[in-house]
């Protein structure tokens, strides 16, 4: 599950899914999309893990 709001933080079941949080505050889709594209990379490689929270600053 990809995510901005904050509850799901509290609400999130781990051991149900994983959580990938962006903290990027309001964006048009296209500026949200360029702000993901240059940390793809890295939570590709956390998601890979299988880290249950990725947080995306």
């Amino acid at each position: 599950m990809i995510s901005k709001d904050e509850d799901f933080v509290v609400l999130r079941l781990p051991d149900r899914f994983i959580l990938i949080w962006l903290r990027c505050g309001n964006a048009t889709n296209q500026a949200l999309s360029a702000w993901l594209d240059q940390r793809w990379d890295e939570v590709g490689a956390l998601f890979a893990k299988g880290e249950p929270f990725i947080e995306v600053r």
